[in-house]
C-alpha cells in the first residue's frame, strides 16, 4: 500500500471495502497466523475474498489494456484459489504472492545485478520505458547503478564539483545544439523574475553558484530533494547540473538525443507528459569534465510553448511543491489542504493545456509516456 504523498495521486478514487480488507489482512497478519486459520471458516472466507478481489482487478486491468498488471492479478487470483487446500495451499499461496509482488528477500540485490547490464554506454542509450515496463524496482536499481558514476563523500563535495564542472558541460551541450540549429533555454531551472533568485543575481550570474541561474542546483535545493525524494541519499540526485534545449518537433528532439547518446552514456526518458501537464523529454548523462570530474547531468528537451508555460506555472508549482512536501502520509493531509493542492494542480494543468494549442502535432502523440507529478509512470488514466 502506498503511504507517501510523493508517489501516489491523493485524488485517486478511494478503495472499496474489498480492497481495504484484503490489503489489511495481507500487510498486518503474520504468515504463521495465516497458516493457522487457513482451513477455518474465517480462512476460507478470506480465500474467497482474495479470489474475488484479484479476479475483479484482473478483469478491470484487461479491460483497460493494462495486460501486465492484469496478468499479475490473474495469477494472484489463481494463488488465492490454491489457498482452499489446507496448510500446503496457504503456504504456496503466500510464497507465490510475495514473489509476484516482489517481496522475496534478496529482490533488491537481484535487481541491482540485472540493472548492471542495463547501464548505458556511449552509443548505447538506455530508454526508461522498457525498463519501467519490466518493473519499478528494476528502474530504481538502474538509477542506483548509473548514479555510481558520481562518487562523492558529501553533498558539499557534489555542490563544489557541480560548480566547476558546469561550465564545460554547458559549452559542450551548447555546441551539439548549435550544430543542429537548436538553442538552449536561458534559464533551465528557475525563472529569472523569481524574487528569491533575484536577490542572488549579479551581472547575470547566481552568486551562490558562480554560474548562470538555474544551471547548478543550490545546496538548499539539493538538500530538499535529498530529504524529500531520496530518503537522505544525495548520490541519487540526477540534476546537480542541468540545461534545457528548445526542440519544437519530436524529430528535432530525437536527433539531438541521438547525438548526445553518441557522446555520453545516456538514460533517455523518451517524450513524456508529467502529471501536471508539462510535455518534455529528459536525458540523464554520465558526464566527465575535461579535468576528470564525474557527475550526473540532466538535459531537458522542451518545445518553446512548454518552456514559456513552465515559467507561468512557476509560482503555483512552488506553492504546490511546498504543500505536498509538508505531509509524508496521504492520510495526514487535511481536507482543506487537499483542496488547495487540487486547485494548484488544476491551475498548472490549465496553463499547460492552453500551451498545447501551439505545439507541433508530434508532441501530442498518443505514444508519449504519462508520468506522475513527482516521477513514475501513471498507472491509470484518472491521474
Amino acid at each position: 500500500m502506498a503511504t507517501s504523498i510523493n508517489d501516489v495521486d491523493i485524488f485517486e478514487p478511494k478503495k472499496d471495502l474489498l480492497d481495504r480488507g484484503v490489503e489489511a489482512y495481507d500487510e498486518n497478519v503474520p504468515l504463521l497466523a495465516k497458516l493457522g486459520i487457513g482451513f477455518t471458516p474465517q480462512g476460507l472466507a478470506i480465500d474467497g475474498a482474495e479470489l474475488a478481489k484479484y479476479g475483479r482487478d484482473a478483469f478491470r486491468d484487461f479491460g483497460s489494456g493494462d495486460y501486465k498488471e492484469g496478468a499479475m492479478n490473474l495469477g494472484l487470483a489463481g494463488l488465492s484459489g490454491i489457498g482452499f487446500i489446507p496448510f500446503a495451499g496457504d503456504l504456496l499461496k503466500e510464497g507465490g504472492k510475495q514473489f509476484a509482488k516482489g517481496k522475496i528477500k534478496g529482490t533488491k540485490a537481484f535487481n541491482d545485478l540485472r540493472a548492471k547490464k542495463l547501464v548505458p554506454t556511449k552509443g548505447n542509450p538506455t530508454f526508461e520505458g522498457p525498463v519501467r515496463d519490466k518493473s519499478k524496482d528494476l528502474e530504481n536499481a538502474l538509477d542506483r547503478q548509473m548514479n555510481k558514476h558520481q562518487d562523492f563523500t558529501s553533498i558539499e563535495e557534489m555542490f563544489d564539483t557541480a560548480k566547476s564542472a558546469n561550465k564545460p558541460f554547458q559549452k559542450e551541450i551548447d555546441d551539439v545544439a548549435m550544430n543542429l540549429n537548436l538553442r538552449t533555454a536561458g534559464s533551465p531551472g528557475e525563472v529569472i523574475t523569481d524574487p528569491e533568485l533575484l536577490k542572488y543575481m549579479k551581472n547575470g550570474v547566481d552568486i551562490r553558484t558562480g554560474n548562470l541561474p538555474g544551471t547548478v542546483k543550490t545546496i538548499k535545493s539539493m538538500t530538499r530533494k535529498m530529504e524529500g525524494k531520496y530518503d537522505g541519499d544525495f548520490l541519487q540526485i540526477t540534476d546537480p547540473i542541468r540545461t534545457r534545449i528548445i526542440a519544437n518537433t519530436t524529430q528535432e528532439a530525437d536527433e539531438f538525443a541521438r547525438q548526445i547518446a553518441n557522446r555520453y552514456p545516456t538514460k533517455d526518458s523518451g517524450n513524456q507528459i508529467s502529471g501536471l501537464g508539462l510535455r518534455d523529454r529528459k536525458l540523464n548523462i554520465q558526464y566527465t569534465s575535461p579535468n576528470g570530474e564525474k557527475i550526473i547531468a540532466e538535459i531537458g528537451i522542451v518545445p518553446q510553448a512548454m518552456k514559456d508555460a513552465s515559467e507561468l506555472t512557476h509560482k503555483p508549482y512552488e506553492a504546490w511543491r511546498v504543500l505536498t512536501a509538508k505531509y509524508k502520509n496521504v492520510e495526514d493531509v487535511p481536507i482543506q489542504v487537499k483542496n488547495q493542492i487540487k486547485e494548484l494542480k488544476q491551475v498548472q494543468l490549465d496553463i499547460f493545456a492552453d500551451a498545447e494549442k501551439s505545439l507541433d502535432p508530434s508532441w501530442l502523440s498518443d505514444e508519449i509516456v504519462k508520468k506522475f507529478a513527482k516521477g513514475g509512470a501513471v498507472i491509470n488514466e484518472g491521474y
